[in-house]
């Protein structure tokens, strides 16, 4: 009976200390906060070698450093994309990271990017994926500035749409709402727009 008893204690006791590590795995970090570059910028990354400065935050639990992962394509979907794995950062501190663009060929076009984050050194298991941005290089825009730019369907895709629908990589105007007869009685913002109806000459907006 008392080696029923003390089996029972020692059982009990393991069932204990494997339930408190359970409990005490240490948890991933949190999924990163993009920062740059603010997503559908244009920007221009002349002189060679081309690249792209992108920076993201994460918090660790444990307050342990942190390690990134950044996957990039031209690939909205990410079917054949680029990774660069970046550490160790300080938990909650803007980490910058550097991602190489290619070629000009390879570098001027829509780049999609997004980023993961791990404690390396306690779980070692990978946050979610944060949100997914794009970023673009063109050569003919000043070197020292960025812009807001968007011209792709998958871009525009993102965008909250009232009245218009995304066709490729345009944004038509819905043939619901408007029509060649009453064009010219839909109001439009007063902010210079010129509005052209095909059944009449322009009006100023």
């Amino acid at each position: 009976m008392i080696r029923y008893k003390t089996a029972l204690i020692l059982y009990i006791f393991g069932l204990f200390l494997l339930l408190s590590a359970v409990c005490l795995k240490a948890a991933e970090p949190t999924v990163p906060i993009l920062i740059r570059m603010f997503d559908n910028a244009i920007f221009n990354a002349y002189p060679p070698p081309y690249e792209c400065t992108l920076s993201v935050q994460s918090t660790d639990p444990e307050g342990d450093g942190i390690e990134y992962q950044i996957r990039w394509d031209h690939d909205p979907l990410f079917g054949s994309p680029n990774d660069t794995v970046a550490s160790l950062f300080v938990s909650g501190s803007e980490a910058a990271i550097i991602i190489p663009l290619g070629s000009v060929a390879e570098a001027e076009a829509i780049h999609y990017w997004k980023a993961r984050a791990r404690d390396p050194n306690e779980s070692n298991t990978w946050s979610s994926w944060s949100e997914t941005r794009s970023f673009t290089m063109d050569m003919d825009l000043p070197q020292t500035s960025v812009y807001w730019y968007m011209f792709a369907g998958s871009q525009f895709d993102t965008c909250v749409a009232s009245q218009v629908r995304v066709q490729g990589d345009s944004v038509i105007l819905d043939s619901a709402v408007i029509d060649n007869e009453g064009f010219e009685d839909i109001a439009f913002p007063a902010l210079g727009w010129d509005i052209v109806d095909l059944d009449a000459s322009p009006t100023g907006g």
